[in-house]
């Protein structure tokens, strides 16, 4: 069994490479780790299965897998944990948020906690149907109606068999691509928007207004798929488009390089994603430059930047005299 999945000619994604970058314990052993192991394996023979639903593009794969690292809990965790703790359940679910004594009572009871959460919605309409369909496989799957749903697009029998997805990864995998497709996130990515991505495989609707859980990560992980398989740039190009919250590449590092050499430090690290952080730092500018606080880097954000950025190169009118004996010179992006 190789470690590569092959895209095209001309990409291809180091399976072991991206595993040892992943929390917790370094590298894999296809034997002796499962089941991050058996993740791989079932990525690593899914190609055709991609392939047939679309996902055929290196950016495609990229924000595939970056969203089932997420869901998986980094390739660890074939169904849903729900061993919530009491606080755990209260900021979880807004059933035990209204009703905390009920999250007492069913403190780190994963099967009380999956019939009371699911239980009369996503098609649950029988008792114990939250935990016989509780969240398993590639994207955790929640759900009767999406049991049935992507066990007929896919051709198994998810109502009947639902451990399918947590005992056949491969099959989880086909699962997940069936969804992908149905919810048309190709589109989404093409277009490098991450966010919207996230929002379609965690809370079914790529236009919902809430983030995704762990969204963040979600756009993290995205990115570092595609540095991994050299496709970063085929993201954004930057040439007339708005730069906004869920877009990875680099010319969003480029643009948290320049946030925090100007003193805005609320960007955090220039990892290429912009999240929450790189939002604030843009609105932070915008307040300082007198520009509307709209947290997008549109044309006139840009232009502003570009015009600090080039302030801040040369010397305070106190330090002419002694300019000569010192260097001074514009930023440069991206050094």
């Amino acid at each position: 069994m190789g470690r590569f999945l092959e895209l095209d000619d001309t990409s291809r994604l180091d399976l072991n490479q991206l595993v040892k970058m992943l929390p917790g314990r370094q590298g894999w052993n296809i034997v002796k780790w499962l089941p991050r192991g058996s993740y791989v394996r079932a990525i690593l023979s899914s190609w055709p299965v991609l392939q047939q639903y679309g996902i055929n593009t290196p950016v495609r794969v990229a924000h595939f897998i970056g969203q089932g690292l997420v869901e998986t809990s980094w390739l660890t965790a074939t169904e849903e944990n729900l061993k919530y703790s009491a606080e755990q359940l209260k900021k979880t679910f807004s059933v035990y948020r209204n009703n905390p004594q009920l999250a007492e009572q069913h403190h780190k009871q994963p099967e009380k906690i999956a019939n009371t959460a699911y239980g009369g919605r996503l098609g649950n309409n029988q008792p114990g149907d939250g935990w016989r369909y509780r969240g398993r496989g590639f994207f955790q799957v929640t759900g009767k109606d999406n049991y049935r749903r992507f066990g007929e697009i896919s051709g198994l029998p998810l109502v009947e068999d639902p451990d399918i997805l947590s005992r056949d990864l491969k099959a989880s995998v086909e699962v997940a691509a069936a969804y992908w497709d149905h919810m048309d996130l190709s589109w989404p990515a093409d277009q490098g928007q991450s966010r919207a991505v996230s929002r379609g495989v965690n809370r079914g609707d790529p236009t919902h207004s809430s983030p995704a859980y762990h969204e963040d990560e979600r756009l993290l992980w995205t990115e570092k798929v595609l540095e991994l398989l050299g496709a970063a740039e085929q993201v954004i190009d930057g040439s007339g488009r708005d730069l906004s919250l869920g877009m990875a590449g680099s010319d969003v590092r480029k643009l948290q390089e320049d946030l925090l050499f100007l003193g805005h430090g609320e960007v955090g690290a220039a990892d290429g994603v912009f999240g929450r952080k790189t939002r604030l730092a843009v609105i932070s500018f915008q307040d300082e430059a007198g520009l509307e606080m709209t947290g997008i880097t549109d044309e006139e954000t840009l232009t502003a930047i570009e015009a600090a950025l080039e302030d801040h190169s040369k010397p305070p009118a106190d330090q002419q005299a002694t300019a000569s004996r010192i260097r001074f010179r514009p930023f440069e992006q991206g050094a």
